[in-house]
């Protein structure tokens, strides 16, 4: 990036599992920075078996619908390659969806809080940041399932649900701002805008 002249190294890269991943580092060494991404694959399977349980109460089809996410050569592929945000993106998604659909605090603890919805936005929140270029569709999903739910909803739990999205989602803003000059610009974004703007070669 170049700003007045002045040349910065900064990630060309979204910045969730950046900054996911420097957490971990910093709690458990940085031998763990490479856990990160087969972890949250780990935790999809999980998500997605009990998804698939919740929603069809038989055991078989959701045990082999978890078996065919593990062995899917894609989801295998961008597992391994640890610092590649798709499997962690993924994953994001299927815990949030985890904790709407399956409600596992409520179910098992206290049927009063709303935890739930607090992890599930928070699923959400980092789930976009890992890909900032999903949110718009992410976010039409969103619209439309609390359409689709709006007469079973309870407006409290709506409410804590995107708040806790968006919380999560200021500190990548202020991130993005600090690193890139703007909230909305990414590392994608202004490495394009760095090749637009270089200048050709000379003709020989």
């Amino acid at each position: 990036m170049v700003t007045d002249s002045i040349q910065y190294i900064v990630p060309v890269s979204f910045l969730g599992l950046s900054v996911l991943s420097g957490l971990f580092a910093f709690i458990f060494g940085s031998w763990s920075i490479s856990l990160v991404t087969p972890l949250l694959a780990v935790l999809a399977i999980f998500a997605w078996k009990q998804i698939l349980y919740r929603l069809t109460e038989n055991e078989r089809l959701s045990d082999f619908g978890a078996l065919l996410l593990m062995i899917h050569p894609a989801f295998w592929y961008y597992t391994g390659r640890t610092m590649m945000h798709n499997v962690g993106f993924v994953a994001l998604l299927l815990l949030a969806l985890y904790f709407i659909v399956c409600q596992p605090i409520k179910a098992n603890w206290q049927k009063t809080v709303i935890l739930d919805e607090f992890l599930a936005g928070l699923m959400l929140g980092l789930a976009i940041s890992f890909r900032a270029s999903e949110a718009v569709w992410v976010g039409v999903l969103v619209v439309g399932f609390l359409f689709w739910q709006r007469k079973e909803l309870v407006l409290k739990n709506v409410f804590v649900f995107l708040i806790s999205a968006v919380l999560i989602l200021l500190p990548f803003l202020a991130l993005n701002k600090v690193l890139y000059g703007s909230m909305l610009e990414t590392g994608y974004t202004v490495a394009d805008q760095s090749q637009t703007e270089a200048p050709l070669l000379p003709k020989e």
